[in-house]
């Protein structure tokens, strides 16, 4: 090979290789800026990084056939070099397979759709196994609410381990035909007692309904504890607190005293027949509980209505608690925690990509995916303006939107869980009449600092 056509092949090659040192380098400093060396994406990608990221992507879901029907599409338009893989187990099984993959850093997924509660012990019991995205979501902060984010800092303020999937705001479920015929207008009602007092005119004064609402005293316990702070940003226990105690006392009236309550296991045929023929009209719960209450009690639909959540107290509300979060192993490889982010950005984090994805979905299957969606301004632009027949037209996503923002921030310490089922039981001999509220309250408030204690001097043991 003479010299020119030497020199001429080498300046090619170096030309190619500096090329693409420049472009790797544009991408890691700027990453939006590729202007006409690739072609142009959708617009809707434009906001994305371009689509030479590279990789793979394994997110372990309870039922990945939404994701996979939704997301994975526009996914691979925008990032069509990385391949993404989605493998569905049921709750327990993906709460072992990610506990052991995080302990012998061993089949680490990309992503998990874990249990938000679950995940504060799990921070504790495995520091530094989940990855800091605090970085990664500062440009979407925004749109999350300062309670989902102060769970998520693991108690260093600052700090993201998580991105939210979705809350659960507490409301009123009730039977408009019943309320109408005793002559009350629930929308003036706001304190749990005028709630309190409409149940007694329709049950006990003008007989419309048998019971006002159905109650499992073994699960209550466990699904009241968190519409009023139950720890201070100093993770300090609340419980013995006078309104921690009027709380649960107003539910132990309602069953014991005013004779409102009827029995039942927790969504058996029974709890739902009772709501389904008319015979309890009322029911303060989450969201699920009124998503459940139209796949099991079709025969109901445009007879209930939502309602904010009574007030117990003027002055102490919590926000709507975080539900499933989405963290991502701080054992990937460098390569491979980008691109479990970037998934995770588009799927739960920028509103453009999230409506390209789901704008054209139905409703159902919006809500099965997401529930309430913690993401702000993905609900402002597809959900809060839909109207749901089954409640006579009413915009129960706005309803929820504007109880999940009401009261004060959770604040949640890693021994969480075992103070959770705690308080069920004792919750559950308050409701029974088996201990006043505030023994059962002062109970949970010993427990809680005696845990407390245990975390402070690092000997605290939590085995899920």
């Amino acid at each position: 090979m003479d010299r020119r056509r030497y020199l001429k092949i080498l300046g090619f090659t170096l030309g190619a290789a500096g090329i693409g040192a420049a472009v790797y380098a544009a991408w890691k400093a700027k990453p939006m800026r590729f202007g006409s060396l690739f072609p142009q994406p959708p617009a809707w990608v434009r906001c994305l990084p371009p689509s030479i990221l590279r990789g793979r992507v394994v997110s372990w879901e309870q039922d990945a056939s939404l994701a996979g029907r939704y997301v994975a599409p526009r996914f691979r338009e925008a990032y069509p070099r990385v391949e993404l893989e989605y493998k569905s187990y049921s709750w327990g099984v993906r709460r072992m397979k990610f506990d052991l993959a995080l302990m012998f850093n061993v089949d680490l997924p990309s992503t998990v759709l874990h249990e938000c509660r679950y995940l504060l012990s799990l921070m504790y019991r495995l520091p530094g196994k989940l990855l800091d995205l605090s970085d990664h979501v500062k440009p979407y902060l925004g749109y999350f609410s300062e309670g989902d984010l102060a769970i998520l800092s693991g108690g260093e303020p600052g700090r993201v381990l998580a991105v939210p999937l979705n809350e659960t705001p507490p409301c009123t479920y009730y039977n408009s035909e019943a309320f109408r015929r005793a002559g009350i207008a629930a929308e003036d009602l706001e304190t749990f007692q005028d709630w309190v007092e409409a149940g007694m005119t329709i049950v006990h004064r003008k007989r419309l309904a048998k019971i006002f609402m159905v109650m499992d005293p073994a699960s209550w316990g466990m699904e009241i504890l968190y519409r009023i702070p139950c720890w201070d940003e100093d993770l300090y226990p609340l419980f013995d607190e006078d309104f921690h105690i009027e709380f649960l006392n107003d539910y132990r009236r309602l069953r014991l005293e005013n004779r409102l309550v009827r029995d039942a296991p927790f969504y058996s045929p029974e709890y739902w027949e009772a709501y389904g023929a008319g015979e309890a009209v009322f029911y303060t719960g989450y969201e699920w509980w009124g998503l459940s209450l139209m796949e099991r009690c079709p025969q109901a639909s445009g007879i209930f209505r939502v309602a904010p959540h009574p007030r117990h107290d003027p002055d102490r509300r919590a926000m709507a608690p975080l539900k499933g979060v989405y963290p991502i192993p701080a054992g990937l490889p460098e390569g491979d925690r980008e691109t479990a982010w970037r998934y995770l950005e588009f799927t739960f984090c920028n509103p453009d990509s999230m409506v390209e994805a789901w704008g054209d979905a139905p409703m159902e299957d919006i809500t099965e995916f997401f529930m309430f969606p913690a993401h702000k301004e993905f609900r402002r632009r597809i959900l809060l303006d839909r109207r749901v027949p089954f409640y006579g037209g009413q915009e129960i996503y706005r309803i929820w939107d504007e109880a999940s923002t009401i009261g004060e921030a959770h604040h949640f310490p890693p021994e969480t869980l075992p103070v959770y089922f705690y308080y069920g039981r004792k919750a559950e001999e308050a409701l029974l009449g088996g201990k006043t509220a505030r023994q059962a309250c002062r109970s949970v408030q010993e427990k809680a600092l005696e845990l407390r204690r245990k975390r402070l001097k690092g000997t605290l043991g939590i085995h899920l």
